[in-house]
């Protein structure tokens, strides 16, 4: 299954809501690509209006917001006519949004175990990286690292060496099962009640959540459809 797609038209992403054949509780997927066309967040937006709890992303630490700031400067790039995800109005929802994402003290923690030289790079190319991109990059070079299903591809279990894999843990595995910890909590609490449950996450999030959805709780895809991200 293709959770997010890339086209010559453009990027789509993959929402998904899974059910079981016994019970009325749903997982709505809603795989967040960070970057995207105003539209695309206006109607994930207005999809999250129809859940009862929203499951959210969110790690609250400077070390964070130096990572991600690679993509946070598409909002000043006005030729691209995307902006990020912060356009996403999430307390409007109040007491429905739920962080299930790892504390910043944990992750600020965990940060200390990574190997020396992968952080060096990580605060050496992270700039360089952001002044390329505000200079040359287009929407084809965004769609390009893009595109993904629930099976990982063979970069990913080729991997990026020794070195990144502790970050590689950080950022993604551990992340990932406070998140299906959360689900499971959740599956066994409500699993009988008519609710509907919105996963907030990066895309690259959503394999886990379908495995464990999927292949432990015995959910099934009930509904899929595509959202346009952006077009070129």
């Amino acid at each position: 299954m293709q959770i997010i797609e890339t086209s010559a038209f453009g990027v789509r992403a993959a929402v998904c809501a899974l059910r079981r054949a016994d019970g009325p509780l749903t997982f709505v997927l809603l795989p967040m690509v960070h970057a995207g066309s105003r539209a695309y967040f206006v109607e994930i937006e207005r999809r999250l209006r129809n859940c009862d709890v929203i499951f959210s992303e969110g790690v609250r630490s400077r070390r964070v917001d130096y990572i991600t700031w690679s993509y946070k400067i598409v909002n000043r790039m006005r030729g691209l006519g995307l902006v990020t995800q912060n356009v996403l109005d999430l307390h409007q929802f109040g007491p429905k949004v739920v962080n299930t994402d790892m504390p910043g003290r944990e992750f600020d923690a965990a940060w200390k175990g990574i190997g020396r030289y992968a952080r060096l790079v990580l605060w050496v190319l992270v700039p360089f990286y952001v002044m390329w991109f505000f200079l040359f990059g287009t929407k084809a070079f965004l769609a390009r690292s893009l595109e993904m299903d629930d099976l990982p591809s063979r970069q990913d279990v080729l991997g990026y060496g020794d070195e990144f894999e502790r970050f590689e843990d950080l950022v993604m595995t551990q992340r990932d099962k406070l998140l299906v910890q959360q689900i499971a909590r959740y599956h066994d609490l409500h699993h009988s009640e008519s609710k509907v449950v919105a996963i907030l996450y990066g895309a690259s999030h959503m394999r886990p959540v379908l495995t464990v959805l999927r292949e432990k709780h015995k959910y099934r895809i009930a509904q899929a459809e595509w959202v346009t991200v952006f077009s070129y």
